[in-house]
C-alpha cells in the first residue's frame, strides 16, 4: 500500500506540474519542477515500477494539448498519437537514466537525463513533429532562461532545465550515501545560475537596436472556404487595398499579410501579381503577401515579394506542413532573402518555423530580420507563436510575424514583444517599428556543437556503464 501511494504522489505531483507548463499551460516555474518527483522515484525503484509511472505522467503534456484542441472542436486523432510517441519517447529517457545512474553510482550521472532528455528533442526536431513538444518553449514567459538558445539552441535550454531537476533528485536520493553528491548539487546549481546570469545579460545588451524599420501587418477574417475559392482573389485583394493604404499612410515601408491570403490559378495569376505590384508602387513599399499557388502540376504555399517600384522579386515557397491538412503542396528549397536599411532580411511560412531549419539556414546568412506570414487556428494562437520566437532567440533576429486566427506580432532577438495584437474574429492591423539588430548568435554561427557535448557526456557515461559492468563480473 505504501509502494502505491508513493506511485500515486509521483504522478499526481509531476503529471500536474508537467500538465500546467506545457502546451496551452502558461506556468513557466513548474516545468523546472515537473520532472523531480519522477527522478526521484527512477533512482530509487525497480525498473517496471518506474516504466509504469513514467508512462503516465509522460501522458500530460500531450492531455493538454488533446483538451485544449477538442474544446475548440478541432480533431485530435493524431494528438492522441503523439501524445503515446511522446510518452514512449520520455519514458525510454526515464529509464535510460535509472540504469545509469544506478549503475555508475557516481555523482557524474546525474548528467544522464539531461543529456539523454536534450538529445531526444533534437533527433525528434529533425522529423515530422519538429520541435513542437519541446519543454524549452514554457520558459518563453522567463526570457532570461531562453537566452541560452542564442548559444546552444532550444536544446540548449532544455538541459539547463533537466540539470536542475537531476541535480536536485540526485541529492535527494543519494546524499546519505555518496558523499560527493552535495558537491555536485552545487556545480550544478552553479551551472545554472551562469546560464541565467548570461540570460539576464543579453536581455539588458539588446536595449539599443542599431536601426529599425516601420512594418504593417494586417489580417482579414475570412474563412478557408473563401481562401481557397480562386474566384475570390479579387475581392480579398480588394479587402486588403484600405487595409494596406491606411498603413503607408502610417508610415509603414513594409507591409505583411497572412499565409495563404488568397489563391491563384495559371488562368489569373498575372493578373492579380499586375494588380499586388501596383498597390505596392502606389503605396511605396515593400509587400509580402502569402499565395495559394495553383499550377498546372503543383501546388505551392508561397510568399510573393514585391519592391516599392512593383518589381516582384521574388517567390518564398514553404518547407514543412501541417499533416494532412497540407498533402500534396510541393515542398520548397530556397531561402528568399532582400536588403533593408543595410540589413538582410528574410522570409519564412508559419509551420517553417517550427523546425531548426531554414531558419538556422538564415542565420548562418547572417540575417537580421525575417517575416513570417502564418495561419493560426485562434485556440493555439500563443502557443504556435513559441516557435517563431525562439528560432529569433538562436539565430538573433528580430521576427516579424502575421498570422490569421493568430497573432500580429514583432518580437526581439531576445524574445521580447515589441507589438502585439491578438487577430480572432473581424480584420486587424498593426504597426509598429521593428528594430534591427547587426549582432550574430553564437548558435548561427556555430550551429549544432552542442549536441556533440550531449554525445562525448553520454559516451562518457556509457563507457563508464560498461566498465562497471566488467568489474561486476570480476568481483563475481
Amino acid at each position: 500500500m505504501h509502494n502505491l501511494l508513493k506511485a500515486l504522489a509521483v504522478i499526481v505531483l509531476s503529471g500536474l506540474a508537467y500538465y500546467f507548463s506545457s502546451g496551452f499551460g502558461a506556468i513557466w516555474a513548474l516545468m523546472w519542477l515537473a520532472p523531480i518527483p519522477v527522478l526521484i522515484y527512477a533512482y530509487s525503484q525497480s525498473y517496471a515500477k518506474v516504466s509504469l509511472v513514467a508512462f503516465i505522467v509522460g501522458l500530460a503534456p500531450g492531455i493538454n494539448t488533446i483538451i485544449g484542441y477538442w474544446l475548440t472542436g478541432i480533431p485530435v486523432q493524431s494528438f492522441i498519437i503523439a501524445a503515446l510517441i511522446q510518452s514512449i519517447q520520455w519514458t525510454v529517457v526515464i529509464l535510460l537514466s535509472s540504469v545509469l545512474v544506478k549503475r555508475i553510482k557516481t555523482p557524474c550521472s546525474l548528467l544522464a537525463y539531461p543529456a539523454l532528455l536534450s538529445l531526444l528533442e533534437w533527433l525528434v526536431s529533425l522529423g515530422p513533429q519538429g520541435t513542437f513538444n519541446t519543454i524549452a518553449y514554457s520558459q518563453l514567459h522567463f526570457l532570461a532562461a531562453m537566452q541560452i538558445a542564442s548559444l546552444a539552441g532550444f536544446f540548449g535550454v532544455s538541459f539547463i532545465l533537466s540539470l536542475f531537476a537531476s541535480s536536485l533528485a540526485y541529492t535527494v536520493v543519494f546524499h546519505k550515501t555518496e558523499s560527493k553528491s552535495w558537491l555536485a548539487l552545487i556545480l550544478s546549481l552553479a551551472v545554472v545560475a551562469s546560464c541565467l546570469a548570461y540570460g539576464f545579460y543579453r536581455t539588458q545588451a539588446y536595449n539599443e537596436p542599431s536601426t529599425s524599420v516601420k512594418v504593417g501587418l494586417a489580417s482579414l477574417d475570412r474563412s478557408p472556404k473563401v481562401v481557397y475559392n480562386p474566384a475570390m482573389a479579387e475581392s480579398i485583394l480588394q479587402a486588403y487595398r484600405p487595409m494596406i493604404q491606411s498603413l503607408a499612410q502610417q508610415g509603414a515601408k513594409i507591409v505583411l499579410l497572412p499565409e495563404e491570403s488568397l489563391s491563384v490559378t495559371p488562368a489569373d495569376s498575372a493578373q492579380i501579381k499586375a494588380q499586388l505590384s501596383q498597390i505596392a508602387q502606389q503605396n511605396q513599399i515593400t509587400l509580402i503577401i502569402g499565395i495559394n499557388d495553383l499550377q498546372k502540376d503543383h501546388r505551392y504555399n508561397s510568399a510573393w515579394l514585391f519592391s516599392p517600384q512593383g518589381k516582384l522579386i521574388g517567390a518564398y515557397d514553404k518547407r514543412h506542413f501541417v499533416p494532412v491538412v497540407e498533402d500534396g503542396i510541393t515542398p520548397g528549397v530556397s531561402l528568399l532573402s532582400f536588403p533593408i536599411n543595410n540589413a538582410k532580411a528574410g522570409i519564412a511560412i508559419c509551420r517553417d518555423l517550427d523546425y531548426p531549419y531554414p531558419a538556422h539556414h538564415y542565420g548562418q546568412d547572417s540575417t537580421n530580420i525575417l517575416f513570417a506570414p502564418a495561419w493560426d487556428f485562434e485556440v493555439d494562437a500563443q502557443v504556435h507563436t513559441a516557435g517563431a520566437f525562439t528560432r529569433g532567440i538562436e539565430n538573433g533576429y528580430t521576427v516579424v510575424r502575421a498570422a490569421r486566427a493568430g497573432y500580429l506580432s514583432i518580437t526581439s532577438p531576445t524574445g521580447k514583444v515589441i507589438a502585439e495584437s491578438l487577430v480572432a474574429k473581424g480584420n486587424n492591423m498593426l504597426i509598429a517599428d521593428a528594430p534591427i539588430w547587426q549582432n550574430s548568435s553564437f548558435y548561427a554561427q556555430h550551429g549544432y556543437w552542442f549536441v556533440w557535448v550531449l554525445i562525448l557526456i553520454l559516451a562518457l557515461l556509457f563507457g563508464m556503464l560498461i566498465k562497471s559492468r566488467k568489474l561486476e563480473s570480476k568481483l563475481n
